[in-house]
């Protein structure tokens, strides 16, 4: 039988040459998040941006369950806007736990071997992966990344694979959003 990951490239992406792949916890998705897409279909970079809710981390506890992420999500798509060039794929909540970037990085890389992936991410993501992700050497050496100027986590630089959007720093998180400020959230 075909793993979740496996199914959704063969069925979904076609020949779609260039993709970002946007993880997220979608604990509710934020403007923010929009706003990220958005700069990263804005890029010219990719054609198509995969956005899936993370699976079950291990220094994460959600507050939504599986299924309601998955469902504000495919409600932010629609209030958002978007069309065929943003595709949300169930999976990683399909695994006994999230993939681990670089893991994915090689699957991704192993299953649809013609396609240039970029691994989204916001500054604020990129400037803690040194401290913060597994196998960091390995993906900084092999992965790309597009990544996004957040407010508050000012970045210069990125690696030479990789690219940083000129954008203005995108403000929101869904942290706040916890915490009861709603200003990034839709109505």
């Amino acid at each position: 039988m075909l793993n979740a990951l496996e199914s959704f490239i063969g069925g979904s992406l076609g020949a779609v040459k260039r993709i970002g792949w946007f993880g997220f916890a979608a604990d509710p998705p934020t403007l923010a998040h929009r706003a990220v897409v958005d700069a990263v279909l804005g890029s010219g970079l990719v054609d198509k941006v995969i956005v899936f809710p993370a699976g079950k981390l291990p220094y994460k506890d959600f507050v939504a369950s599986d299924l309601q992420r998955i469902e504000m999500t495919e409600l932010w798509k629609s209030a958002g806007d978007f069309g065929p060039e943003l595709l949300i794929s169930r999976f990683d909540l399909l695994r006994p736990h999230a993939f681990l970037w670089y893991d994915l990085w090689k699957e991704l890389n192993h299953r649809a071997p013609s396609t240039q992936h970029y691994i989204v991410v916001g500054s604020d993501q990129y400037l803690t992966i040194e401290t913060s992700w597994v196998k960091v050497r390995q993906l900084l050496e092999q992965a790309s990344f597009m990544v996004v100027p957040r407010k508050g986590f000012p970045i210069e630089s990125v690696s030479s694979s990789s690219h940083l959007l000129n954008i203005e720093p995108i403000p929101g998180s869904s942290t706040e959003i916890r915490e009861g400020d709603l200003d990034h959230v839709d109505e």
